[in-house]
C-alpha cells in the first residue's frame, strides 16, 4: 500500500471513530536490517499489539502484509475482533 493510500485508509477509519495504529514490520523502515524472515515480520505485529495491551483489533494488510496479518490472527485470536478478524487488500500468496 502506498503511503498516500495508507494515509487515506487511516483517515477514513478515524472519521468513523476507530483508533488506527500503524506498526512497522521488522525489516521495514529507514536504517534497519532488511534481512528478516516472514516469521520475524509476524512477530513484530504480535509484539506491537501485546506491548500496547490492544484487544478487539481489526488487522488490515495489503499485499505481503496480508500474509503477515493472517499469521498474526492465527497466533493471537483472542486479541482480534471476532466478526472481522482481518481485512486483506491485494494479497500476495507466498508459501510459509
Amino acid at each position: 500500500m502506498t503511503e498516500a493510500l495508507g494515509t487515506k485508509v487511516i483517515e477514513r477509519l478515524e472519521e468513523h471513530r476507530h483508533i488506527a495504529h500503524v506498526p512497522t514490520l521488522a525489516g521495514h523502515g529507514m536504517g534497519v536490517d532488511k534481512d528478516v524472515t516472514h516469521v520475524q515480520c509476524v512477530q513484530s505485529v504480535i509484539d506491537y499489539i501485546v506491548e500496547r495491551h490492544l484487544s478487539d483489533v481489526i488487522l488490515v494488510g495489503h499485499s505481503f502484509a496480508g500474509s503477515i496479518i493472517c499469521k498474526a490472527v492465527e497466533a493471537m485470536p483472542e486479541r482480534v475482533r471476532q466478526r472481522a478478524t482481518s481485512i486483506l487488500l491485494d494479497v500476495l500468496a507466498i508459501p510459509v
